[in-house]
């Protein structure tokens, strides 16, 4: 089913609905605490901004506004250790980090990856990569994600 709207959506607050049901989304607008927040697949309600925040057009994640920064250390090296997207050039609120651990001979052996809450500091999830290479194609390793509480 696709929906085109050329106007927009006005939704008023009400309290908190019942969670969503096994393999559906509920989406309301709190009129406590004038946020939107978002149920999905029998979950507890959470901000809907923290989930968006996981999205990306233009920087880490899609629906950043533009104006995301980049850092890399060490600098212009080809085997960098921590990659942090800012939210600006301040370098002051993260939207996410990726630290790399590589092998001895220079592939990647883990993959941590955080992501912020809105404030830039508070880190909301964590994933790790780990890469095994045992096939002996170092082109295509088995990529295990694990989430960290």
């Amino acid at each position: 089913m696709a929906i085109t709207d050329t106007t927009y959506s006005e939704y008023d607050g009400i309290a908190a609905p019942a969670v969503s049901p096994a393999g559906k989304g509920r989406i309301y607008f709190d009129s406590t605490t004038n946020t939107f927040r978002i149920s999905q697949n029998t979950s507890t309600y959470s901000n809907l901004a923290s989930a968006a925040a996981v999205l990306a057009l233009d920087g880490p994640f899609e629906n950043f506004a533009s104006g995301a920064v980049l850092e890399q250390t060490p600098v212009n090296d080809p085997f960098p250790t921590l990659l942090v997207w800012y939210t600006d050039g301040t370098l002051t609120l993260r939207i996410v980090d990726e630290q790399i651990a590589y092998n001895a001979d220079g592939t990647v052996d883990t993959d941590t990856y955080r992501v912020y809450a809105v404030d830039g500091v508070t880190v909301v999830q964590t994933f790790v990569d780990t890469y095994d290479y045992s096939g002996g194609n170092f082109l295509t390793p088995h990529v295990t994600r694990t989430h960290v509480p």
